[in-house]
């Protein structure tokens, strides 16, 4: 498990959490920006060290899973190189859509070629 809380000085800005799905992938399981700090780049700037981190840790990919009108966090992560993976439907939570990052581009170009998507590039 991994536990993450953004601050601004002393007053907390937000919260990040996931753990170990499989010993190649981790799973972000809740992220949130506290209204008052959102739109100010933090969960990306979060997002881009947090990948360094599992990379260096050994994983070769991070999931998560989000409402479908969550537009600013699909947004978010699409910026960043995830790429919609799947649909789940639970009687908990409703329709999710699942989202993967490939580490390592070896892998994003076979998920790619495997659904005949484009490749996207990585900046």
């Amino acid at each position: 498990h991994e536990y993450f809380v953004f601050y601004d000085g002393d007053t907390v800005a937000g919260w990040a959490y996931g753990e170990m799905h499989d010993p190649e992938t981790y799973f972000m399981s809740n992220t949130a920006i506290l209204e008052t700090y959102r739109r100010r780049g933090l969960y990306s700037r979060f997002l881009s060290h947090f990948i360094g981190y599992l990379t260096a840790l050994g994983y070769e990919r991070v999931t998560s899973t989000h409402q479908p009108n969550n537009s600013a966090i699909l947004i978010a992560k699409l910026k960043a190189g995830f790429v919609m993976s799947g649909v789940i439907l639970d009687e908990r939570w409703s329709a999710q859509v699942q989202m993967t990052y490939h580490i390592h581009t070896d892998r994003q170009r076979g998920f790619s070629q495997a659904f005949s998507l484009e490749i996207p590039t990585r900046d």
